[in-house]
């Protein structure tokens, strides 16, 4: 197997309406909150009481619960698509840093423009007052630094914008190593990060890049291969990891990486006519991942209020099409930002 281009957005496309939908709806009910960046087997056991008792409600609470692991989908296809490009290249960092980091600036910039504009038109807000109470975190998320108190401000979702650029920082260094010491060296690095987190078990470390790093050397590994294939033992030792880590946190830990594998080893190698709606939404990615925390707010408020799963369900699906649009169009304002 080998990840294409189409390949990598439909699996971005899947994973961002994924992440969209669980960002949205883990925010109607309280329960069942994820493991997303710390473990309780209370959160598992909520999910269960669900799914035995609220079978109206087991849709929400699989996406609530489940749905961002969409974002290990995408450090996965990041460090495989850099490494694809770079491991037969010296690189340039200039020239690098300016070729991956500045489209996210670009996008960012934009989207932080039109973030104040829907926050006076949609919710009124008092503008000099917004920007006083959000201005340190917004710019703690332009240098790429993820702290306590400050992660998960001014919007939710972008938590993942520091992370995206301190492994754009890290993978010259990473690669770098690999290329010096092979395989041994994901694996040492694996293996102390593992250890790392094990041992200090601080939130704040999941909100930054250390936390992901199996794996983004996953995605390296892979792509140091012509092709690749999932094989039949390690989809069982990885579908059992996966399913312990919602009784140990040390099988947590593992989660990613496990889910990662289990998705490849289920993935189809044709981007077959259906999905090509997918693919468009995969391109699409960076900007749905950028504007989807703040505009859910007035759909959080009609959701809520029509205390209905089904009707739930349907107003999520209205808010991702509303999202995918308003993406579209601000992935169509290209001439500003031209560099």
């Amino acid at each position: 197997m080998v990840i294409e281009k189409n390949d990598s957005f439909l699996l971005k496309g899947w994973s961002i309406a994924i992440i969209v939908l669980h960002n949205f709806l883990h925010n109607t009910k309280q329960l069942p909150s994820q493991n997303e960046f710390s473990y309780s087997m209370d959160k598992a056991k909520s999910l269960v009481d669900i799914i035995l008792y609220n079978p109206s409600d087991i849709i929400r609470a699989l996406l609530s619960f489940y749905g961002h692991y969409g974002v290990k989908i995408f450090i996965f296809l990041s460090a495989y698509g850099l490494t694809k490009i770079y491991l037969d290249k010296e690189i340039n960092i200039l020239v690098y840093l300016q070729k991956h980091i500045t489209k996210i600036y670009k996008a960012f910039f934009l989207v932080l423009f039109f973030w104040v504009l829907y926050e006076l038109i949609v919710n009124k807000i008092d503008l000099l007052l917004f920007l006083t109470i959000h201005a340190k975190a917004v710019l703690l998320k332009l240098v790429g630094l993820n702290i306590p108190g400050f992660a998960l401000a001014p919007v939710g979702p972008w938590w993942f914008i520091p992370v995206i650029f301190q492994f754009y920082l890290l993978f010259p260094l990473l690669l770098f190593c690999f290329k010096r010491y092979g395989n041994y060296f994901l694996l040492g690095l694996s293996v102390l990060t593992y250890l790392v987190l094990g041992l200090i078990d601080k939130k704040i470390l999941f909100l930054n890049a250390v936390g992901h790093l199996p794996e983004y050397c996953l995605g390296v590994y892979l792509a140091s291969k012509p092709s690749f294939s999932i094989k039949w033992p390690v989809f069982v030792l990885a579908l059992a990891a996966f399913v312990f880590s919602h009784l140990h946190p040390v099988f947590w830990l593992f989660s990613g990486v496990s889910i990662i594998l289990l998705i490849l080893a289920m993935y189809g190698k044709e981007v077959r006519k259906p999905y090509k709606i997918m693919v468009m939404i995969g391109k699409l990615s960076l900007y749905i991942f950028l504007i989807n925390g703040f505009m859910r707010r007035p759909f959080l408020d009609w959701a809520n209020s029509l205390n209905n799963d089904f009707f739930l369900l349907i107003c999520s699906l209205i808010f991702l099409v509303g999202v995918v649009v308003t993406a579209k169009l601000l992935s169509s304002i290209k001439k500003p930002f031209r560099i």
